[in-house]
C-alpha cells in the first residue's frame, strides 16, 4: 500500500499539472474498483476546471471549480500517471482524464491499478 510520503508525493506531482486546468474529457475503462466508480462521475466533472489537490491522509482530494471535490485512494498497487500527451489505454488502466492548460496543452491523468484495491468517488 503507498504510503503517506507516497501519496504525498503524488498529490505535488498533480498539484504541478492539473491547477486551473479545464476538464475535457473523463474515459472510464472500468467501473469495479474496490467499489464501484459512480456513474454520475463523467457528467459532475463535464466542462468543470481542477483547484488545487491536496492530501487528507491516504486520500487525493482534488477540488474543481464548480464545488465537487474527485476523491482518489491508491489502495495497494494504484498509481497515477501523468503524460504531456494522449497515449494508448494499457491493461489496468481503469480511468482516464483528459485536461487542458491555459496554452492549450494537453496532458493525460490514467489512474493504473492492477489489484483494483483503490477507488475513486466525486462529491460536493
Amino acid at each position: 500500500m503507498p504510503e503517506l510520503p507516497e501519496v504525498e508525493t503524488v498529490t505535488r506531482a498533480l498539484s504541478k499539472v492539473i491547477t486551473n486546468c479545464k476538464i475535457t474529457l473523463v474515459e472510464i475503462q472500468r467501473y469495479d474498483l474496490r467499489w464501484k466508480i459512480p456513474e454520475s462521475l463523467k457528467l459532475d466533472l463535464k466542462n468543470d476546471s481542477f483547484s488545487e489537490p491536496y492530501r487528507k491522509g491516504k486520500y487525493i482530494l482534488n477540488p474543481t471549480k464548480n464545488g465537487n471535490i474527485l476523491l482518489i485512494h491508491l489502495g495497494m498497487s494504484g498509481q497515477i500517471k501523468i503524460k504531456n500527451n494522449i497515449p494508448d489505454l494499457v491493461k489496468h488502466d481503469h480511468l482516464r482524464i483528459i485536461i487542458r492548460d491555459k496554452n492549450n496543452q494537453i496532458f493525460s491523468i490514467t489512474y493504473n491499478d492492477p489489484r483494483r484495491f483503490g477507488y475513486i468517488d466525486c462529491f460536493n
